[in-house]
């Protein structure tokens, strides 16, 4: 195994004082170095850098510029200026970018190297063009770091079989975009010099958003890399940046100090799926929380299905290990949890429901709901889906000539999310004072159906607490056990769901 690479975070802090908040917590997460962006910082900041130290750990200086998507500024001179101030403290490193600032001299370099090459090209940016601007990285740098904006396709097909000839012990390759947290995740492997990283998710709500969405938290790679190897997991879907999946399973794996990350990846096709699934890539995965548009596709991917993925037709979680990929239908779990929690608050009888939707989250809801004990309702837009169903899973179309309340509804479509559109499908008639609505969304941008099922006398309950039991589920399928009660009313918490 290589060495392992050493821990940059990226701190989002613009001024003096969030440093040093934010430095504390970098640190006793497993950062070696902190990168300090002061791009980002006001000019009456920038004065007061030389606060900064005495400093505990390394710290790396980042003047990015504007057109390499930072803040700072792109002309030459003015960047000439603010880097010669920076100069004259005691900053570990200080990058330069190699398409604007001038190399630095023998003179300069000092041993070790107190400089930093970077380049973050522009999207699109062909082949040829990285190929010999890698090759052609100087050699008066502590390391140099070049950043690639690429799909998952593009960096499965070009990015990654070049890796292992690119990066050396002083050249970094990372993608960014839908592909960034894969180059990360693997860095070791790699033969990566450095990585840079993100502060723990959980210091997101107090410090803001990481600098780089395609970080991956440093206290997960700091775990992972204390075994050899560490596994690896993600949420893949399409979009995914909305998910709280890495949230709830970062606070499982920091309270159980497993060695593992969990990211999230957009796989904008199915390509892209079958991509992220191929362990001829040279990157094997550990398990997979699979959310729209994937469901369905993710059965012809798997060596084994269980009972409800092969009853439906759809899973939203895998497993990969040596006797292939096993895949499950967690989203079932999740409903059947908190339908006989229901029960047991008396807040339905479990005679009667109500599935509104035709797609993956329904057929789990109506797997779980076990029709053939109860009566389940089915409402869809298509009728010809409908009936299908219905006939597949045990369901009854809906009878639009017999609506009357009933006990549970599961909103099982995209409505509430980015883009969704108006709410398709009526529920008049099919809610009232004495049902409870449980909706497969969590934090609808459109609250039209909260709004509409608690003016008919409903209780509405978002997608939080089924997204925490799904993943507690998931939990268990790839680490044998469940994570406990308590862990579990910690992650509805996290996520803002009344324990």
């Amino acid at each position: 195994m290589n060495p392992r690479p050493r821990l940059i975070v990226t701190l989002p802090a613009r001024t003096v004082a969030e440093v040093r908040s934010q430095r504390g917590v970098a640190v006793h997460a497993g950062a070696d170095v902190l990168e300090v962006r002061v791009d980002r910082w006001t000019s009456e900041q920038r004065s007061r850098v030389g606060q900064l130290f005495p400093s505990p750990v390394p710290l790396l200086a980042t003047l990015r510029s504007q057109a390499e998507g930072g803040e700072g500024p792109n002309d030459p001179t003015e960047r000439a200026t603010w880097i010669e101030q920076v100069a004259g403290h005691p900053f570990a490193w200080i990058d330069l970018e190699l398409e604007r600032d001038p190399p630095p001299t023998p003179g300069h370099a000092g041993t070790p190297p107190r400089w930093v090459g970077s380049r973050h090209f522009p999207a699109e940016t062909p082949l040829p063009v990285l190929e010999d601007s890698i090759r052609a990285s100087p050699e008066r740098f502590a390391f140099t770091k070049f950043v690639v904006p690429a799909s998952v396709e593009r960096y499965y097909r070009e990015i990654r079989p070049r890796l292992p000839e690119w990066v050396g012990p002083r050249t970094t390759v990372f993608t960014t975009g839908p592909s960034g947290p894969l180059g990360r995740l693997w860095a070791r492997e790699l033969g990566q010099p450095v990585v840079f990283a993100s502060l723990p998710l959980d210091d997101v709500a107090s410090t803001g958003p990481p600098v780089e969405p395609a970080q991956v938290p440093v206290d997960q790679l700091h775990r992972s890399w204390a075994v050899e190897p560490g596994r690896k997991f993600a949420v893949v879907g399409h979009p995914i940046a909305h998910s709280l999946s890495p949230t709830i399973h970062a606070g499982w794996l920091a309270t159980e100090r497993r060695a593992a990350s969990f990211v999230d990846v957009d796989v904008a096709s199915a390509e892209e799926l079958r991509l992220l699934a191929d362990p001829a890539t040279g990157e094997r995965w550990d398990g997979w929380s699979v959310t729209a548009p994937w469901k369905s596709l993710l059965p012809g991917i798997a060596d084994h299905c269980s009972d409800s993925v092969v009853a439906t037709g759809v899973a939203n979680t895998a497993a990969f290990g040596e006797q292939g990929t096993s895949v499950d239908l967690t989203d079932a779990e999740a409903v059947r949890r908190r339908s006989l929690e229901l029960v047991g608050e008396g807040a339905w009888d479990g005679t009667e429901a109500l599935v509104l939707g035709t797609g993956g989250s329904a057929r789990a809801a109506l797997y779980a709901l076990a029709p053939k004990r109860r009566t389940v309702h089915l409402l869809g837009r298509r009728a010809e889906a409908v009936e299908r169903l219905s006939k597949e899973l045990g369901g009854r179309p809906a009878n639009p000539r017999d609506r009357h309340a009933v006990g549970l509804v599961v909103h099982a479509t995209t409505f509430g999310r980015a883009g969704s559109g108006p709410l398709a499908l009526d529920v008049d008639g099919w809610v009232g004072p004495g049902t409870t609505v449980l909706d497969f969304v969590y934090a609808p941008e459109d609250s039209t159906l909260r709004r509409r099922a608690e003016s008919l006398g409903a209780r509405y309950e978002d997608g939080r607490r089924l997204l925490v039991y799904q993943a507690a589920d998931a939990h268990r399928i790839w680490w044998g056990e469940a994570p406990s009660e308590a862990a579990v009313a910690s992650a509805l918490r996290r996520v803002g769901c009344a324990a």
